[in-house]
């Protein structure tokens, strides 16, 4: 799922099977690549942060994700659209 709003764009991986995550992140990579390609834009890494959501009853799986070779920034909260989360 793909958010857009003011410049901003946010996108929602989720599988809860951590192989398949890795997989379906670099499908999304891919494609997002491709798209900002096409429309002639790019992604401001020093912009790019995660966050990992799990049920409180599951244990946090070590996640790290990249982009463009580079380690995306994890986080634990963040504002969004006026929201906290």
């Amino acid at each position: 799922m793909t958010i857009l709003f003011a410049g901003d764009t946010s996108i929602l991986v989720s599988n809860q099977n951590t192989t398949d995550f890795r997989i379906d992140d670099n499908v999304v990579s891919e494609r997002i690549d491709e798209w900002c390609d096409a429309n002639l834009l790019s992604v401001d890494f020093s912009k790019t942060i995660f966050i990992q959501y799990t049920a409180k009853s599951k244990p946090v799986s070590d996640i790290n994700i990249t982009y463009d070779n580079k380690q995306v920034i994890r986080i634990t909260n963040t504002k969004f659209v006026g929201i906290f989360f």
